[in-house]
């Protein structure tokens, strides 16, 4: 059976130019529920059809373009640890 929106036109464009969360799941290689997380936090810009999550193609190979720019943080195990010093105070005799 096919994707029952794909004649449908939504802000101009065909439903195939928008992606779903599934897809976006596959591309990124992540679970769909976290994708869902994502749109709901607006950390990936998106919109609900009804029930249904979607973005722009175009939209999302920008917001990926962006993410690449962003500077790289270091994971925790590998950020030295601040070294403490010690010291001996010695008592005079």
């Amino acid at each position: 059976m096919s994707d029952p929106l794909a004649a449908v036109m939504i802000l101009g464009r065909r439903s195939s130019e928008y992606l779903t969360p599934e897809q976006i799941a596959e591309r990124l290689k992540v679970a769909t529920k976290s994708v869902h997380e994502m749109f709901r936090s607006g950390m990936l810009p998106g919109f609900k059809l009804g029930r249904l999550w979607r973005i722009a193609e175009a939209d999302f190979e920008r917001w990926v373009q962006a993410q690449k720019k962003m500077p790289s943080r270091e994971p925790a195990d590998t950020v030295e640890a601040p070294r403490t010093v010690t010291a001996t105070i010695r008592r005079r005799a």
